[in-house]
């Protein structure tokens, strides 16, 4: 999670337009899913996903 929220920052110190923060999106049984969307310069929604253990 650490690796997604550093990047987070980082785009975000570089006016990338997040629409959400990183977030859990589904708890399995062996790993948590986290994901943060932002904007491209067209206006697309893209992710940012993390698999962590």
């Amino acid at each position: 999670m650490s690796d997604l929220r550093e990047t987070h920052q980082t785009l975000t110190a570089r006016s990338v337009e997040f629409v959400t923060p990183p977030h859990l999106i589904a708890k399995m049984p062996d790993h948590e899913i986290w994901m943060a969307f932002f904007r491209d310069l067209d206006g697309n929604t893209l992710t940012l996903m993390s698999e962590l253990r």
